[in-house]
């Protein structure tokens, strides 16, 4: 083979790799802060049309747009729901909900009793006791509602679904019209409970923290009309209060985090990533393979937003001066607010 054609070879060989491949080469990741702004002190425009993202922190709910104007904000209540069209502001338990608009113009007042928030565009309002909830129109209209047995301790929504634990260790996973799709109750603890539940978009996976002595981490896969369920793994500490938990976009890992321990779980690997005792989770955005997630992660002595990519090829930490209280991210752009700070930071491969 003379040297012409070998030299074509491998430039083909070449071209193969960076166009099959190229994907994996590891890129340097540039932070690009855009602005940084003082939620409290700001200076409130005037709505002109613009795009606005909801924004809510413990004791303060407002909006603002990706440039960095303010457009409202309030003193939260008691508690508020809020959506990026507009917000319920309450005073503990009443029997009128006011929905105001994106400028705290009133524009319904409705006529339930209880506590309400939003998964998305629904609005889900619970009942005083906790035993019931209920899905509404923005006009105050019920659409479904479904009482239980016991008190209700953690929810998660799909498309077209919603998947109830409550505190008895039952599991109930709703339709759209709150009808009974599927119903178990895990064994095998001295205490049933469940702590925390999550699913996939689709509701092809499950998951849940049940009981106590042991606490489990359960996983539920759809089987046809039914889920096949399995013990994933035991906590070695366990805790007896409401436990965060949420899918990658693509269902390959499962997050799950309590006041003072946060893990990963890779389900293709069947291992549990510990981010280490202490670390509490504030914020957290799950991608799909081949995008970078991030983290929002408290300690006492510091303060960091954590991105990486979850099979572990990179891992880059942003540093803030005090606590973390923010996330929101669109695409490659972050929202992170600390102290009354809020910052835009845009994530760059280079």
């Amino acid at each position: 083979m003379n040297k012409k054609i070998r030299f074509f070879l491998f430039m083909v060989f070449l071209l193969v790799i960076l166009v099959f491949f190229g994907s994996g080469i590891d890129k340097e990741m540039v932070y690009r802060p855009v602005w940084t702004i003082d939620w409290e002190s700001g200076p409130i425009r005037q709505d002109e049309g613009a795009l606005l993202l909801p924004y809510v922190r413990d004791d303060i709910l407002g909006y603002f747009d990706s440039e960095g104007g303010i457009y409202y904000r309030e003193k939260i209540l008691h508690g508020a729901a809020v959506h990026s069209t507009g917000f319920i502001n309450y005073s503990r338990l009443s029997d009128t909900l006011v929905f105001r608009n994106t400028g705290g113009e009133i524009v319904e007042s409705l006529d339930l009793r209880g506590y309400p928030f939003f998964i998305k565009d629904r609005l889900l309002v619970f009942s005083g006791n906790g035993r019931r909830i209920g899905e509404y129109t923005l006009r105050g209209e019920e659409i479904w509602s479904r009482s239980f047995g016991s008190l209700i301790t953690s929810l998660a929504e799909g498309e077209g679904c919603l998947f109830v634990g409550l505190i008895n260790g039952s599991l109930v996973l709703l339709s759209d019209e709150g009808k009974e799709i599927y119903t178990t109750q895990p064994v095998g603890s001295r205490i049933q409970a469940i702590y925390g539940c999550a699913m996939t978009p689709g509701a092809e996976k499950l998951a849940v923290v049940s009981g106590l002595d042991p606490q489990t981490l359960l996983f539920f896969e759809r089987r046809n009309d039914t889920y096949k369920m399995e013990e994933m793994f035991r906590f070695p500490e366990p805790v007896r209060h409401s436990v965060f938990m949420a899918f990658s976009e693509d269902g390959r890992y499962l997050v799950t985090a309590s006041d003072s321990r946060t893990f990963l779980y890779s389900f293709e690997e069947g291992a549990l990533r510990d981010f280490g005792k202490g670390e509490m989770l504030k914020g957290v955005s799950l991608e799909a393979e081949g995008s970078l997630s991030v983290f929002l992660m408290e300690r006492k002595e510091d303060h960091r937003c954590i991105v990486m990519d979850l099979e572990g090829s990179f891992r880059d930490d942003i540093a803030f001066p005090e606590e973390l209280n923010f996330l929101m991210r669109n695409e490659n752009t972050l929202f992170t607010g600390f102290g009354k700070k809020l910052v835009r930071v845009d994530l760059e491969a280079r």
